[in-house]
């Protein structure tokens, strides 16, 4: 791979050459039939690649053996281990969640579903009847506002996402089983599970914590 970068910075060294005396320059680099041609990044670009490919030759020429590891490590990985990974996942969000009483950002679902709560309609703030959100998750809401509150109804509603999150892993590893390709969903349930994002996202009281 280095002498594939060299074999490229030797070309558009000459390509650079070659153009230089005849076509016209700006600060982009050399203008040709109306076009901005970039040479001088891309030469750059590929002068550093080829430096950093040659300094770590062995770290590359490793990656092959590493990835045979991993997918042997990925093989090995059943629904048993799937399972006790979505009820550890489980057990942390709920800890982070009741323990550590995060704050829980809301807005414009949150204004709606405190109207129908309050049994006021599908309305948002002071402005009556909107069509701003979609009604399935203000609704959502609405129901945790009606039985606990505003704040015990968020923290209800982002223990229930907390707990659906915590599920993932388990769906993304079925999914990948029944495609026959068992080794991607059990990759894909690990990495979800121990993403920070998918770990936070779920406590903010927006359709989006559910995208």
């Amino acid at each position: 791979m280095p002498n594939l970068f060299r074999h490229l910075v030797k070309t558009l060294k000459q390509v650079q050459g070659d153009g230089e005396a005849k076509r016209p320059r700006n600060k982009f680099g050399v203008t040709c039939c109306g076009c901005v041609c970039p040479l001088p990044v891309m030469l750059n670009l590929f002068q550093h690649l080829s430096t950093l490919l040659a300094r770590h030759a062995e770290l590359i020429s490793a990656l092959p053996l590493f990835s045979l590891r991993m997918s042997s490590w990925l093989d090995r990985i059943t629904a048993r281990h799937i399972l006790w990974l979505c009820i550890a996942s489980a057990a942390a969000r709920l800890v982070f969640v009741v323990a550590f009483r995060p704050a829980i950002p809301a807005a414009e679902d949150f204004a709606i579903a405190q109207h129908l709560a309050a049994g006021d309609g599908f309305s948002i703030y002071d402005r009556g009847p909107t069509s701003i959100k979609g009604p399935l998750y203000p609704a959502f809401l609405a129901l945790w506002l009606w039985l606990f509150g505003d704040r015990g109804g968020l923290v209800a509603a982002a223990v229930v996402q907390h707990l659906a999150m915590a599920a993932m892993p388990w769906i993304l590893y079925q999914l990948g089983t029944a495609i026959g390709r068992k080794r991607l969903g059990s990759g894909a349930a690990i990495l979800f599970a121990l993403h920070p994002s998918y770990f936070y996202h779920p406590t903010v009281a927006e359709n989006t914590a559910w995208v």
